[in-house]
């Protein structure tokens, strides 16, 4: 069920598979010091409760479904687990909006880690013999049934699910179906989708999955050997991408949330000229955008697990109070890091670059659909999804001056020191800082750039003694008049606007240069930022401006997964 290692688990009674325990929960719960779930609704939801009531910990690893925003979702109530290992910053949001009382860690999801350096587990012959089929050259298609109980959608689902399994029974001249039932499939409901198939399909198609968890083939072989897949809402489709497989949303009478545009833009089949022309095309990664835009925290660099592995550990040494629980998962991550060779590294090297370009344009896919809307759409729809920082209160200039008099790190650190190799290629003739802090940056680029200007509302101490080129203005972006330069930069400046005013700040500070080159904190830092947003969204607001803006690049800062920057330019290409 998860990718965690067994090893680490093991050495603290922490149990995987809890398909085995359920007609015996109360002597799993007394076993046992733990619970790792994939999901706690269904039958689940039990097992949890029974370990609860013994008082063990229990740990929430999601390992499917589709979270469409905070108002529609799927699953109508929280989950009841203590600690819940979370996708993105997206799904954080929506668990704490229904109402979840434990303790949420967005670690980026483990089952993708597989696909980091996907190896499948059957050859081609192995998994086309466990399905039954005899010719190696006849493409098969996958279509993903899911489970969709009574919920706050109601029937309709369940309806449309029975039109899903009438649709996979085509019989066509180019490919077999195979339809996969969803693991978590209750006996009533398999049995009356068994009834929509008709009695002669069995001549050529196949149906495989049982309403079990014991499948004699694993999902992820199935994606890699098929021609393609088709689904009305699975993340299995985003699996089927990452794959390099073509991946098409049946809608019958509902519009999938996957092909709005918001979460992907998947091709739409409902018939089978419609599957034909979804196998013989290509493969447009770029459609796994909105989804890694919202949902994932990162790059897929096959990290997930171990954050995932460190989170429960560091969950269970506070909650028992054992601190060798910590040990082994920090030594894990450690062998991780230095398992490979030097010629290994650099491969590993290369699947980051790639990885983050997918990642880029995955926010950059995000910023085209907000603004195909009209400004007052897209506004709305950016500020729903602002997370709320843990530090709502508008910080003024004598808060700034008094962290700027006193605070180490606001004495020291300047973000744009990093960068001065790549603004000094770009040779501008002026240059202005807007928020210049300690002023570190602008006494450096003096070097290459004849007149630079920092500006900030509150002054350093670390001010003085400038290169006679460089002048500073205490200002106020809101209300002050900015100075103009040929290049106008800032590092980790713009997230400290509260949302309402930021496209007026925007509007002032693109208009001071042509060139631009911004460094935008995405994460709250528990005291001063005030607008936290995705890179996608950033990008659409500064190119509502000057529609040359580009991510070029993406970073976890401290390495933290948690902690995304992002780079915004007109005037440099990405990095990745």
């Amino acid at each position: 069920m998860l990718l965690l290692s067994k090893t680490l688990l093991a050495r603290h009674s922490i149990n995987l598979d809890v398909s085995v325990y359920r007609s015996d929960l109360a002597d799993a719960a007394t076993h046992y010091d733990g619970l790792i779930v994939g999901s706690d609704w269904n039958a689940n939801s039990e097992l949890v409760s029974a370990f609860k009531a013994k008082g063990k910990a229990t740990i929430l690893v999601q390992s499917e479904g589709l979270f469409v925003d905070p108002d529609h979702w799927y699953m109508g109530k929280a989950p009841q687990t203590d600690l819940a290992c979370l996708w993105g910053p997206i799904h954080k949001t929506i668990f704490l909006q229904r109402g979840y009382a434990g303790t949420g860690i967005v670690t980026g999801p483990p089952r993708f880690d597989i696909y980091h350096k996907f190896q499948p587990e059957f050859t081609k012959e192995e998994c086309y013999d466990l399905l039954g089929l005899s010719n190696l050259n006849r493409p098969f298609v996958l279509f993903l049934c899911q489970h969709f109980p009574k919920n706050e959608w109601g029937d309709i689902i369940a309806q449309n699910q029975m039109d899903f399994t009438r649709f996979a029974t085509n019989r066509s001249e180019n490919y077999t179906p195979v339809l996969k039932i969803h693991p978590q499939e209750s006996p009533e409901y398999f049995t009356e989708r068994l009834q929509n198939i008709p009695s002669d399909a069995n001549d050529y198609m196949v149906v495989t999955g049982n309403g079990s968890s014991s499948e004699p083939i694993d999902i992820d072989s199935l994606l890699y050997y098929s021609a393609g897949a088709v689904s009305f809402s699975s993340t299995a489709l985003f699996e089927a991408l990452l794959l390099k497989r073509p991946a098409g949303v049946y809608t019958g009478n509902i519009r999938s949330p996957l092909e709005d545009g918001r979460i992907s833009k998947l091709q739409v089949v409902n018939n089978l000229k419609d599957v034909d022309e979804l196998i013989a095309g290509s493969v447009d990664v770029k459609n796994l955008s909105g989804f890694i835009g919202g949902f994932v925290p990162s790059i897929i660099d096959g990290k997930n697990t171990a954050r995932c592995a460190y989170a429960i550990a560091s969950f269970m040494a506070g909650k028992r109070m054992e601190e060798e629980l910590v040990a082994p998962a920090k030594t894990e991550i450690m062998r991780t890091k230095t398992a490979n060779s030097r010629n290994e590294a650099e491969v590993e090297n290369r699947d980051v670059s790639a990885y983050k370009a997918l990642a880029i344009g995955a926010y950059t896919k995000l910023a085209e659909n907000l603004n195909r809307m009209n400004t007052v759409e897209r506004i709305k729809r950016i500020k729903e999804s602002l997370i709320t920082p843990a530090q709502i209160e508008l910080k003024d200039a004598y808060y700034y001056q008094e962290l700027h008099s006193n605070d180490y790190g606001y004495q020291n650190n300047n973000w744009l020191v990093s960068e001065l190799e790549t603004i000094s290629k770009l040779h501008p003739e002026s240059l202005l800082e807007i928020g210049c802090g300690n002023g570190r940056f602008i006494s450096a680029i003096a070097e290459t750039v004849p007149k630079v200007i920092g500006v900030d509302f509150a002054k350093s101490p670390m001010i003085s003694n400038l290169p006679s080129n460089v002048n500073f203005l205490e200002c106020d972006v809101i209300d002050g008049s900015l100075p103009t330069a040929n290049l106008v930069c800032s590092a980790d400046v713009l997230e400290h606007f509260p949302f309402e005013i930021i496209r007026d700040v925007l509007r002032k500070i693109l208009n001071a240069g042509p060139l631009q080159y911004h460094i935008i904190a995405c994460y709250d830092d528990g005291h001063s930022h005030a607008t936290i947003l995705q890179p996608g969204e950033w990008l659409s607001l500064f190119q509502e401006f000057d529609k040359n803006t580009k991510i070029i690049d993406l970073r976890p800062r401290r390495n933290d997964p948690n902690q995304i920057v992002c780079v915004l330019s007109n005037c440099v290409g990405s990095t990745s």
